[in-house]
């Protein structure tokens, strides 16, 4: 929808009317929507089911900008100080959470959305009434309510049911007001006739007489009569149909109104004994009112704008079809008039005519052709003619239709390579010019042809390059004769006419075929989209209830596809969709379907899946096949791919409910390490679902700060002093309480929350290592674990940089510990990234050395200041020789390459006896001492320096 709203105040004048404005509608808003409160509601006091104020404020933030804010200030502290008279302090607190409600939920939604207009569409409807859910839950209700509490307000016990009432009252009251106010502020919108007034004028009236009559008692139905309240729902779809967007807002804002007016009045199916269960009822009928009101009418007005694009493009075709029209009919009467040939010139009109009869009606272009060659031989009696199309490849003649040329000559020349002597449509094509050829049997042009065409008795030829409106060649329309032959002018008119014609129908059935391509192909890859391969699903699953078959989803998708677009590139990534495309494409039957959803996710329908075996084998196969190796960016490149299936009428009846399943399978695979097929099983959607919860769990521990730096202690073996800590998280839990980094981690990296958690906990590390030195407690590092994720973003020495900057911690007391596997995904690039972290004087370490898959030659590159003993080979040293002289070999060529060697896991005094007579230079582990908190750490470096207080630990 391109809304166009009146221009935004930029004068001081403009703008502090525009406040004095927001503040008086806010304060009467407020005011009324303060008067509708229940007042029989003992358990929730005196609360407005319907806050209008927030619809205000988030419209006027959206249509005038940020800046009216101080409107919104003003007019709700004049509403709490005048009217509910509240002490300054608690009215400049809820006030502030009105504000910020506006403010971020229009924020929230323009950042969702990427435009300003909540009722562009379907989407765009539920983005905007999640926004406004967001903003007010998590800042308007949360401040009030923790203002009321701290002002003794309210209570602690009541703050929860307080928190739901006011989110979904001013959810609501957003959802009512706000479209209203928008949809009316459209100065370019259509206009309204009179019928059409009268007509929503009806609607409205119709829907307010019912909906007060299910509530306003007309029709007894206290409490018993529920179903009755949701007798205005079809009188909101006739709104969105006949009356748009508008009629539609207007109608959910009455309706709304109504409702509250006779709840609060104890009339209607919502009145209860409990004052809370009518406010629950009365905010959720309004809820659902509003949204499904407004989805209606966006749902109708995207339908709407299709319509009329389509319509707008068909009258452009019709427009140029008309003006084709017209210059073939001018053309015709030029021709009546100099040669005086009235009944040819009728006769090529009524041909034409009859082709763009063919044209409207939809024929095939195929048809359409054959009719203009029919009509133009009819209106030249002795002619012959012909229409080769140029192929997609720009460079070949296609046959399009000849009715009166032989067979074999129609074969010669289906595929001829055009070029400026190759025949007469040959050089048409290539030049775009006019080429006439008196003599096939003399002129050099038909050196390659002339066989054929004397086969054919043809002897002269005169081509016109058809061509579409840009100019843009398409083909050649070509008259031959059966004797050498120049063309009068007559003959050329109708050549050119024909040609001209010819490129309308051609273009035209163009648009139709790429219209026809963008609704249901994948740009990108030529396979289907999501679009067609639903369609085919569902007719395929009609097709499979009826032969009761079984029919089955592939749901693919490449693993670790967003390291290639980040490492290598989005324009490598693309070509690498493309091979795994034209991959599958070669390797399913011919009667499946694959589609690319979008992304790096394909899928491939299986019309008949009867045969487990069968359906694994192919899976097996494809996934064999993905897993060549790629050439990418000049190398080969091994990407290999996860899929999950699932079957009709096994795992689901509907095609969203098969995908999901068959999605879910592909996540089980990912999770299993990727490169293999899963069949769905219904245990699979509980999984799904912790999984999702445990990652919305995540991000809000990430908004409460849940989590916890515990530091594991590092130790020198040469003098037994504390000398470094490794960073470890722990999450602080509100119900399950302290969780270790394996519970959550892995969700944590496929989520992508990894990087924020990450930032964080090297913020969190940094300042404490500075907090620690402010106490004149030094150490000589604290090892920050980074994760794969956060090291392949671009921005991550700029992050480090700006962390080590803004908290104060000196770089050559932080250490990076990265694993092998992390440093070996693009070594190149890694060795340009670890030198810039040396030259900002940070120190690295490669952590479960001896774990991954390291090249000895990249290890010299590096640099690296130390490696770091995996447990695995720590905890059997002292039992397994093969563990031991890998320990030993580690600390060896650690020394060697001038590296400093630390163990991990270090639990029994015979391990530490062995590191200790290796050279080992540092160790940690539980033998030492467990991970502790940071005020334990503070207490055991006291220690350390009350024992050794001459000990300067260097950087």
């Amino acid at each position: 929808m391109n809304v166009r709203y009146p221009p935004a105040p930029t004068t001081p004048a403009g703008l502090a009317a525009a406040w004095l404005l927001l503040a008086a509608g806010y304060f009467l808003t407020a005011l009324v929507s303060s008067q509708f409160v229940l007042s029989s509601s003992q358990d929730i006091g005196l609360w407005s089911p319907l806050w209008l104020p927030t619809g205000l404020g988030v419209a006027a933030v959206l249509r005038l900008g940020a800046r009216v804010w101080p409107g919104i200030l003003f007019g709700a502290l004049a509403h709490d100080l005048l009217i509910l008279e509240l002490p300054l302090a608690l009215a400049l607190s809820l006030d502030a959470g009105n504000v910020l409600e506006a403010l971020v939920g229009a924020a929230l939604f323009r950042r969702l959305s990427g435009s300003g207009d909540p009722l562009a569409g379907a989407r765009t409807v539920m983005l905007f009434a999640l926004a406004v859910f967001t903003a007010v839950a998590c800042l308007s209700a949360s401040l009030g309510v923790g203002a009321l509490i701290l002002g003794g307000v309210v209570s602690w016990n009541d703050a929860g049911l307080m928190w739901w009432i006011w989110s979904l009252g001013n959810t609501a009251g957003a959802l009512a007001l706000a479209p209203l106010l928008l949809s009316w502020h459209d100065v370019g919108g259509r206009g309204w006739n009179r019928r059409r007034l009268l007509e929503s004028a009806l609607i409205i009236a119709l829907a307010l007489v019912v909906t007060h009559g299910a509530f306003g008692g007309w029709l007894n139905t206290p409490g018993s009569g529920l179903p009755l309240s949701f007798l205005a729902l079809p009188f909101l779809a006739w709104a969105a149909f006949r009356s748009g967007i508008r009629g539609t807002a207007v109608l959910v804002f009455l309706l709304s109104l109504t409702s509250l007016w006779n709840t609060v009045h104890g009339a209607g199916p919502f009145v209860r004994d409990s004052g809370l269960e009518s406010v629950w009822l009365l905010q959720g009928y309004i809820l659902v009112l509003s949204l499904t009101g407004l989805l209606l009418g966006a749902v109708i007005g995207e339908r709407e704008r299709a319509r009329h694009s389509l319509q707008q493009t068909l009258n452009e075709q019709e427009d140029r079809i008309q003006s084709g029209t017209r210059e073939l009919r001018q053309a015709n009467a030029t021709l009546e008039r100099e040669i005086g040939e009235r009944t040819r010139a009728e006769r090529i009109s009524r041909g034409h005519g009859r082709v763009l009869e063919q044209l409207a009606t939809g024929k095939p272009l195929q048809d359409i052709l054959y009719v203009l060659l029919e009509e133009t031989e009819a209106a030249r009696p002795g002619i012959v003619c012909s229409i080769l199309l140029l192929d997609a490849d720009g460079r070949h003649l296609r046959h399009g239709a000849a009715p009166s040329l032989p067979q074999h000559y129609c074969e010669a020349v289906d595929g001829l390579e055009i070029g400026p002597r190759v025949g007469s449509c040959g050089a048409a094509s290539y030049t775009g010019e006019r080429v006439i050829v008196e003599d096939i049997m003399t002129h050099p042009y038909w050196d390659g042809l002339r066989e054929p065409a004397a086969a054919a008795g043809l002897r002269a030829c005169w081509s016109e390059p058809v061509k579409s409106a840009a100019g843009e060649v398409l083909g050649a329309f070509g008259i031959y004769q059966r004797e050498v032959a120049s063309p009068r002018p007559e003959d050329l008119e109708l050549l050119t006419g024909a040609a001209h014609l010819a490129g309308i129908a051609i273009e035209r059935k163009q648009v139709e075929e790429r219209l026809f391509e963008l609704a249901n192909y994948d740009k990108l890859t030529g396979l289907a989209n999501r679009s067609a391969f639903t369609s085919a699903l569902n007719h395929a699953l009609q097709h499979a209830h009826r032969q009761q078959a079984r029919i089955g989803i592939f749901f693919l998708d490449l693993d670790n596809f967003k390291l290639i677009n980040d490492t290598l590139g989005h324009d490598v990534g693309d070509q690498l969709l493309q091979d795994v495309a034209r991959r599958l494409d070669e390797n399913v039957r011919s009667d499946d379907q694959l589609a690319r959803l979008g992304g790096d996710e394909f899928t491939v329908l299986l019309s008949d899946a009867d045969d487990f075996q069968r359906v694994g084998e192919l899976a097996e196969r494809l996934l064999e096949v993905l897993a060549r190796p790629y050439q990418l960016a000049g190398q080969d490149t091994a990407v290999t791919a996860s899929i999950g299936i699932s079957l009709y009428p096994d795992d689901a009846e509907d095609a969203a409910t098969l995908l999901k399943n068959a999605d879910i399978a592909m996540y089980r695979s990912k999770r299993q390490g990727g490169h293999s097929e899963q069949f769905y099983t219904p245990e699979m959607n509980a999984e799904a679902h912790d999984r999702l919860q445990l990652e919305n769990e995540l991000r809000k521990a990430l908004e409460r700060d849940e989590f916890l730096l515990y530091f594991q202690p590092q130790w020198d073996l040469g003098g037994g002093t504390l000398v470094g800590l490794e960073v470890l998280l722990r999450w602080q839990h509100p119900v399950h309480g302290l969780i270790g980094p394996d519970r959550f981690m892995p969700t944590a990296e496929h989520s992508g929350l990894i990087v924020p958690i990450g930032n964080r906990v090297l913020r969190a590390a940094c300042e404490q290592g500075v907090a620690w030195r402010e106490q004149g407690l030094l150490l000589q590092r604290i090892a920050v674990n980074i994760s794969s994720r956060q090291f392949q973003r671009q921005d991550m020495i700029e992050v480090i940089s700006r962390t080590l900057e803004e908290t104060g911690f000196d770089a050559g007391r932080l250490e990076l510990e990265l694993t092998e596997t992390v440093l070996m995904d693009n070594g190149d690039a890694t060795v340009t990234m670890l030198r810039a972290l040396k030259a900002m004087g940070v120190h690295l370490a490669i952590d479960d050395f001896g774990t991954g898959y390291s090249s000895l030659a990249y290890l010299k590159l590096f640099p690296i200041d130390r490696l770091k003993i995996d447990r695995s080979f720590v905890m059997d040293l002292t039992h397994d020789s093969d563990d031991a002289a890998i320990v030993a070999a580690t600390i060896a060529l650690g020394h060697n390459l001038n590296r400093t060697v630390i163990a991990e896991g270090v639990e029994t005094q015979a391990q530490l006896e062995f590191l200790r007579q290796h050279g080992c230079d540092l160790v940690q582990g539980h033998l030492l001492s467990r991970p502790l908190p940071a005020e334990e750490i503070t207490e055991l470096l006291r220690a350390q320096r009350v024992a050794t207080p001459e000990a300067d630990v260097p950087a």
